[in-house]
């Protein structure tokens, strides 16, 4: 256990390091933390205790979002930090980290190699023969998306065509 007489983050950036590959976020995860009343020659203190683990993951997104990154991946790192130190889960840990091996058992499933872009125009395909079979009418966003993703598709091929014809 660590103690400190400032309460920890849980998730907490020492460092990015710029790979080249991308990145490496250098961080440290902090779980359990309570307060303890120390006793020792000085008199007593109020200090922090928690379990605590320092390790780096890949991080591939703009180095101006990190944190946001770090904040929106904060369960994960944390039932990954709990994981490697070999602390025990909670219940509700355990459903999440199910959770997440489902799928990834699905994204590996569907297809090894099949990147997740794949794997949502598949969905998005899906979508848009339910929402047409049933005569709706699409939201904004997913009529936005959709759009989007059709126009990017059609630069592709064309890309492609481009190479071929070369």
């Amino acid at each position: 256990m660590t103690r400190s007489t400032i309460q920890p983050d849980a998730i907490k950036l020492w460092q990015l390091k710029q790979t080249d590959s991308g990145y490496l976020a250098d961080i440290s995860a902090s779980w359990d933390a309570e307060q303890v009343t120390v006793e020792d020659d000085m008199g007593d203190r109020t200090e922090w205790q928690y379990e605590s683990i320092r390790f780096c993951v890949p991080y591939d997104g703009d180095p101006n979002q990190v944190s946001g990154w770090l904040d929106a991946q904060e369960t994960r790192l944390l039932i990954t930090a709990k994981l490697m130190k070999g602390s025990t889960l909670s219940t509700d840990e355990q459903a999440v980290y199910i959770d997440y091996e489902t799928g990834a058992n699905i994204s590996t499933a569907s297809h090894p190699l099949s990147p997740i872009d794949e794997q949502i125009g598949i969905l998005r395909e899906q979508l848009v023969q339910i929402i047409n079979s049933l005569g709706l009418d699409p939201t904004d966003g997913f009529a936005s998306l959709n759009a989007t993703a059709l126009a990017e598709i059609a630069k592709g091929q064309a890309a492609k065509e481009a190479i071929s014809d070369a």
